[in-house]
């Protein structure tokens, strides 16, 4: 009977027993893995335009995209979503404030532009969403840094309402 319960000693341990080590989210400190999951927050713009067709406005908000270089990848006039996403470089550095990443690493950024119009009984609401992450890119694949998220520069939102608002 001793036997055995030196056997299954350390079994019974081993649930017992948890092991994390820390977690580098790119700033070059050390976290505690506990404190390493946050909750990605994101900033939405929300405005309302004055005797303007929800139909008016999705298709401005189309051109707008398409004048920006952005591919839709979803568009449902039905539903008055626009949306994108990609990791070219020059698109995110325009329209996301990364301002904790390492500039000079194999960083690499990627983003996704949100819009939705909808009818608000007077007028079209408008609503626009731009967020992203960086994460570090390594030759051989292994994640040294936690992705990380960015936010928006404002520069997305502020030209696409002063489209849709000409004073």
């Amino acid at each position: 009977m001793r036997s055995l319960s030196i056997i299954f000693f350390p079994f019974l341990l081993s649930g017992c027993i948890t092991i994390n080590g820390p977690v580098k989210n790119g700033s070059g400190t050390d976290q505690p893995s506990a404190t390493a999951t946050s909750a990605v927050t994101t900033t939405e713009t929300t405005t309302t335009i004055g005797n303007r067709h929800p139909d008016e406005i999705f298709i401005a908000v189309t051109n707008f995209y398409t004048t920006k270089g952005l591919t839709p990848i979803i568009q449902n006039k039905d539903v008055g979503i626009i949306a994108t996403s990609g990791d070219n470089l020059d698109i995110a550095g325009e329209y996301l404030d990364c301002d904790s990443a390492g500039k000079g690493q194999n960083m690499q950024e990627s983003y996704r532009i949100v819009t939705q119009v909808w009818s608000s009984g007077e007028g079209t609401n408008v609503s626009i969403q731009v967020n992203g992450i960086y994460q570090l890119v390594t030759p051989d694949g292994n994640d040294k840094v936690k992705p990380t998220a960015c936010k928006s520069s404002g520069a997305f939102e502020s030209a696409l309402l002063q489209i849709l608002t000409p004073s």
